[in-house]
């Protein structure tokens, strides 16, 4: 189940001409998208911080013409990599264009941690009924996992919205060494003397 609704406000970033890329998304029945910039206009009009400040806070989501996404990194400033808000690639020259942007726009995303902890956004309250959620938790923990390098990499699993505490739903727990309890007796039974340790030191012979 999408992630965002059928108001949400997308912003496609393309190759030049952009009047171009218009005339194809109309000719292949692509809708949903609000506004589409070319290379050259994100450049010219978005080259100040408060200018790409306000493009962020404009749209709900972004896209982009697989084409050009090398470049957008030095285009869009820091401020798209700090909200998590960077362009998603789509291919331009798919001939099911209206399918590859629909499910761009549908799909939910995994970012590279910093650290231990991954956040992955599973569903949308306020639009999701709770077995919409479960559908979407469902069809979202086995691909991440994999990504992540298999269960063997996996601590924890929780559920949470922004302002609950953190349901559990898996929690890993370490396996018992089977040797672990033979070592410790055996430690305590030489500290008992049931074990003499050392050569023993031979008697002197006196005349």
């Amino acid at each position: 189940h999408s992630m965002l609704d059928q108001t949400a406000d997308v912003c496609l970033f393309t190759k030049d001409p952009q009047k171009d890329y218009k005339k194809v998304l109309e000719e292949k029945g692509v809708k949903g998208i609000s506004k589409v910039i070319g290379v050259s206009k994100l450049r010219a009009k978005y080259s100040t911080f408060e200018a790409r400040r306000q493009l962020l806070s404009q749209y709900t989501i972004f896209l982009a013409d697989e084409a050009i996404v090398p470049m957008l990194g030095k285009l869009l400033g820091k401020s798209f990599f700090q909200k998590k808000r960077l362009p998603v690639a789509v291919d331009m020259k798919k001939t099911e264009l209206a399918g590859e942007i629909r499910s761009a726009v549908s799909s939910t995303y995994l970012y590279p941690p910093k650290g231990a902890d991954v956040a992955v956004k599973v569903a949308n309250i306020p639009t999701h009924d709770p077995s919409q959620i479960q559908e979407n938790v469902m069809s979202v923990v086995e691909p991440v996992v994999q990504k992540l390098g298999g269960w063997k990499n996996i601590l924890n699993i929780n559920l949470k919205t922004p302002l609950s505490v953190a349901l559990p739903l898996y929690r890993h727990l370490p396996e018992a060494d089977p040797l672990a309890g033979e070592e410790k007796n055996g430690e305590k039974k030489n500290k008992k003397g049931g074990e003499k340790n050392g050569p023993e030191k031979k008697k002197r012979k006196t005349n």
